[in-house]
């Protein structure tokens, strides 16, 4: 919307705006991606779902302002991205599917749990063409299959990359991006679920492992610079440690996860923090004192409300 009046000010990499709109909502990507040939999972209109027997998944069609916005408060709950339904029928029969339906989409579930989820993060130039990039993979989600990143880590797959960059060039992808997909646990085919044209919590785990794709990013737009073929490691994983105690006990329920391996998982493992840092203590002050700002609120509502019927009832 506001290209052209940044452009004046600003040296920037930006992807074309046919493709920039085509990211905005879940089902505008939809038909940026058949269009563009990239492997996506099936559609259902409203009016399909009832024939549909295998599992279906419901997410927002959009998700600007997404954490607690109404239709995140009234249907996912915390943290969760999507629902998993069995089949058409259940999804359509959740008594808050049908009013919320117009914000919604519908798509086939991709078989397979949080393992099965993958990450292509990239730096494009001006043609499309990839500079850098790296392969990650989600460990732990909170709530599971539908939830935000608790526990990741970067891998080396030529395979997966491979896709990736096929998938980035052919949209085409400009400037940073990061392409989310799923292999079938059944199949093994590769099924892109989201594009985001932006910088995001991914990269600080890059640059742990020594792939800065911001450096990239900037060196590439100022200088002109092309990266030659960059490595990484893989031995350093992120955790964000509250929501991954939240995973952990949505999987300790399930049975397939023990305290001791969620905790040998972190503790056997070189790991940064989302807020956490020795060298730079403050985010997490600041969390903290957030929190603890957040509770007193929450005290003081409860206790004028306790103060204002008690009031009525004395009167």
């Amino acid at each position: 919307m506001h290209r052209e009046r940044l452009q004046e000010k600003f040296l920037l990499l930006l992807c074309d705006p046919g493709v920039a709109i085509g990211l905005l909502t879940k089902d505008r990507f939809d038909e940026l991606a058949r269009a563009r040939g990239v492997p996506v999972p099936r559609s259902f209109d409203w009016d399909m779902l009832s024939q549909i027997d295998g599992p279906v998944l419901a997410k927002p069609r959009s998700k600007s302002d997404w954490h607690h916005s109404p239709l995140q408060v009234r249907l996912f709950g915390d943290h969760s991205k999507a629902l998993v339904f069995e089949n058409g029928g259940a999804a359509m029969a959740h008594p808050s599917i049908a009013p919320l339906r117009e914000q919604l989409v519908f798509q086939e579930y991709i078989r397979g749990d949080d393992r099965q989820l993958w990450s292509f993060h990239g730096v494009s130039d001006e043609q499309g063409k990839v500079l850098a990039s790296f392969v990650g993979r989600k460990l732990r989600t909170s709530p599971p299959l539908t939830g935000e990143s608790s526990f990741i880590e970067m891998v080396e797959d030529e395979e997966l990359a491979a896709f990736g960059r096929r998938l980035a060039e052919q949209m085409p992808l400009k400037g940073p991006f990061k392409i989310d997909f799923k292999t079938d646990a059944l199949s093994g085919r590769h099924f892109a679920l989201e594009v985001n044209a932006r910088f995001n919590l991914w990269h600080c785990l890059g640059a742990a492992n020594g792939l800065n794709l911001m450096e990239v990013a900037y060196n590439y737009v100022v200088a002109g610079r092309r990266p030659p073929r960059l490595s990484y490691r893989t031995d350093t994983r992120w955790l964000y440690l509250p929501l991954d105690w939240r995973a952990y006990r949505a999987l300790s329920r399930q049975g397939q996860l023990t305290l001791v391996d969620w905790v040998s998982s972190i503790l056997f493992s070189r790991t940064v923090y989302n807020v956490f840092a020795w060298s730079d203590p403050a985010p997490l002050a600041m969390a903290f004192v957030r929190a603890f700002v957040r509770k007193v609120r929450k005290l003081f509502r409860l206790m004028m409300a306790w103060w204002r019927q008690w009031l009525s009832t004395a009167s």
